[in-house]
């Protein structure tokens, strides 16, 4: 059995499940507290699935790629304070740029070897 990408909406419901069991038997579990200081894991995670499904598929995966590092720099602030989202926008925007090129250059890879002469 191949596990991909299909596998993970079963995986979350059952993370999700233990979590608020957890939470409604008092384990001294504060789900409130988990949930604020995790969800940009969410955006990263979307975003992996994202570039997964859309290499799978030989297209651009780009904004899987942007979805990622915006929930990089959500759950970095969330995790040390003094990083501002907007001082991290200011610094790391070109990586925009970057990602996109990477992605255009992962996409036409396979192309690479059909232009030479047989």
């Amino acid at each position: 059995m191949k596990l991909g990408v299909p596998v993970l909406g079963p995986l979350a419901l059952i993370v999700i499940g233990v979590l608020l069991l957890l939470n409604n038997l008092e384990f001294g579990l504060d789900l409130g507290w988990l949930v604020y200081q995790w969800w940009p894991m969410a955006l990263i995670a979307l975003g992996l699935s994202h570039m997964i499904q859309a290499l799978a598929r030989g297209r651009s995966a780009a904004g899987g790629m942007i979805l990622a590092l915006i929930g990089i720099g959500f759950q970095a602030h969330k995790l040390h304070p003094e990083f501002t989202v907007g001082e991290m926008f200011r610094t790391y925007w070109p990586l925009v740029l970057v990602v996109v090129g990477l992605s255009q250059l992962i996409r036409m890879a396979p192309q690479w070897g059909r232009g030479r002469a047989q």
